[in-house]
């Protein structure tokens, strides 16, 4: 959601945890399809959803971002962030950005680009966004379409702040503020997932409210104590009834990353709970991970890494937040962490 601070001019800011009583494990489900796998974000989250789809696209299948921008836009450097990849979008060069993407796979540090070439891809930009052009998202849609055959959709027309897009939760859609989820009559949630999952879905039944997403331990994917990566130390997930002891491949797995300004310690769990996506979880047997940032004095905003505070590989598999989502992705599945 709004833009980054510039870390020169940050002030000390109190790093907000989340209170309460230790959190539970993280589930591993057999019933996850590890070859169904699928991200979305919005703002910073789009950012990192498109950091995650590139660097690690042997494992995903596609990808939604709202007012997010192509991948390693920033290029380490907070200026270029809060430029051209928010209000400039002019200074993108997207053939740069493809160069530096087809390079860094050749080191290995980023997978394949031509895993994309089958993907699906959903963009959505509103209309009366003011804190991401609508220029940086239609750059996206130019980086994708680099790398991915057929298989993007945009939404364009929305009169939509910046903001999560809701059909029933939130603000009015052309409101700037918190919790940064705006009512527009338009589901984003279910409108990403029917595409990027290329099924026909069951319609949520409106007239019944999911179970609450559960919380669960981040620090056991998290770096060695003392090493902050602004990560809260809760996380959330979603796990339908069905998904819970399901046949092996039977549930969907989503990955899903709120923006700045939208962490526990700022909105509580109003993106967990009340952005459009658990409802079609339930109805469709699609676990939701929720994984979650924090405040901390670079990063007083609580977003996603998308412009290098946490270091230098920040987009690469070798990026601490990269490394520790996919590191509860792969618990989930099974597969035991990955070391970080």
């Amino acid at each position: 959601v709004p833009e980054p601070s510039s870390q020169l001019s940050v002030a000390m800011r109190v790093v907000l945890g989340l209170a309460g009583g230790a959190a539970a494990s993280l589930p591993v489900l057999s019933s996850l399809d590890p070859k169904a796998i699928t991200v979305s974000g919005i703002s910073s989250g789009g950012f990192m959803a498109v950091q995650l789809h590139v660097a690690f696209s042997s494992r995903f299948t596609g990808v939604g971002v709202l007012a997010g921008g192509p991948f390693y836009c920033a290029q380490a450097d907070v200026a270029v962030a809060l430029s051209s990849c928010m209000t400039s979008p002019s200074l993108i060069s997207v053939t740069q950005l493809e160069a530096i993407t087809r390079s860094t796979a050749l080191t290995g540090t980023i997978d394949n680009p031509s895993n994309m070439a089958n993907d699906k891809v959903w963009l959505l930009s509103g209309t009366k966004d003011t804190v991401v052009h609508n220029g940086v998202v239609r750059k996206l849609e130019d980086y994708y379409g680099r790398f991915v055959k057929t298989d993007i959709k945009t939404v364009y027309n929305l009169p939509a702040e910046h903001s999560m897009v809701t059909n029933s939760f939130g603000n009015s859609c052309d409101f700037k503020g918190e919790p940064f989820i705006n009512n527009c009559n338009f589901d984003a949630a279910g409108e990403l997932l029917q595409f990027l999952l290329s099924t026909t879905l069951t319609r949520p039944d409106n007239t019944t409210a999911p179970a609450a997403a559960e919380d669960f331990s981040q620090e056991p994917f998290l770096p060695q104590a003392g090493v902050d990566v602004s990560m809260n130390p809760t996380g959330y997930v979603y796990v339908p009834d069905k998904c819970k002891t399901g046949a092996a491949g039977s549930c969907r797995l989503h990955v899903a990353l709120h923006g700045c300004e939208q962490t526990i310690g700022l909105i509580d769990e109003q993106f967990v709970q009340h952005s459009g996506y658990n409802e079609w979880a339930e109805a469709n047997g699609i676990v939701v991970l929720y994984p979650q940032a924090k405040r901390n004095t670079v990063n007083p905003k609580g977003c996603w890494d998308w412009w290098g505070f946490t270091g230098v590989d920040y987009a690469s598999k070798l990026g601490v937040q990269q490394r520790a989502i996919m590191g509860m992705v792969d618990h989930m599945l099974g597969n035991g962490e990955v070391v970080v």
